[in-house]
């Protein structure tokens, strides 16, 4: 049988990756722009969580960026970041709740021939997605394992350097290999590196798509936010958007799912070559 072009570059690349160390195949892993951008912004973002905002003044022309070289990601800045976010999280929630109460007058109004817009209570709630307060909390050892996952000069804390090496490895990782779980937060914040603890689907399009091409945007957006819109109206559609423990929720079924279609892959070539 005729091998695939892209197949036949995918086994190359392959073998030239077990011809190179580890450090050279991981310096011809090559970055987008915006990947770059954003990856650096998000450094940023958390190795600043715990650190008090320097006295010195900059320079107008001086970059927050360039600070971060001696900046390290430790368990206390994830700790932070995901309380900020949580925070974010359910205030807007709230927020959203007390958006939708003229809905429920609408209901009432409705229900006693005033025009019924609609046909329960939970109609209204339903339209206007109201969702419960989320519970989600990241342990100590779970930001401490966070870190020791990507640490590779074991200092109990994530450089620069070994953030983008962490970033390079998982893209690259085609057979689910590498311990994701710094990697699935940076990626979120990545979307929108002023973190909200929400992004939209306008939000990841960019970065999707310099990242999987158009050919499978469509499949990674639907990946994230699901294969439905929800109507609002007759033509309108309710722009989706997914908080960060739904993602991850998401995120570790998808893993799970491609993990057992590979390990399913693997036993069908066996039983063939036993044949």
């Amino acid at each position: 049988m005729e091998k695939h072009e892209g197949e036949a570059k995918d086994e190359n690349k392959e073998k030239l990756k077990k011809k190179l160390s580890p450090e050279e195949a991981l310096a011809r892993i090559q970055m987008e722009k915006i990947e770059e951008e954003r990856l650096n912004q998000v450094f940023h973002v958390i190795s600043s969580k715990s650190k008090k905002p320097s006295k010195k003044k900059k320079k107008k022309d001086e970059k927050d960026e360039e600070d971060d070289e001696d900046k390290m990601i430790t368990p206390a800045d994830l700790i932070l970041l995901m309380n900020d976010m949580m925070k974010k999280i359910n205030q807007r929630i709230e927020e959203t709740k007390n958006e939708c109460r003229p809905g429920e007058k609408q209901w009432k109004q409705g229900a006693t021939g005033g025009g019924k817009d609609f046909d329960s209570k939970e109609d209204v709630f339903k339209k206007n997605q109201v969702q419960t307060p989320i519970k989600y909390k990241l342990s100590k050892s779970d930001a401490e394992l966070m870190v020791w996952e990507v640490d590779d000069d074991a200092d109990g804390k994530v450089s620069k350097e070994e953030f983008i090496k962490m970033y390079k490895r998982c893209k690259d990782d085609k057979n689910g290999l590498e311990p994701r779980k710094l990697f699935n937060l940076a990626y979120f914040l990545m979307f929108k590196p002023e973190y909200t603890g929400f992004v939209t689907e306008e939000d990841t399009l960019e970065l999707l798509f310099v990242r999987y091409s158009r050919a499978h945007l469509d499949d990674e957006i639907n990946a994230i936010f699901g294969d439905e819109r929800s109507p609002i109206g007759n033509d309108d559609f309710v722009e989706r958007e997914i908080s960060f423990p739904e993602y991850i929720k998401k995120v570790n079924e998808r893993a799970m799912k491609e993990r057992k279609e590979r390990k399913e892959a693997k036993k069908k070539r066996d039983d063939e070559l036993m044949q």
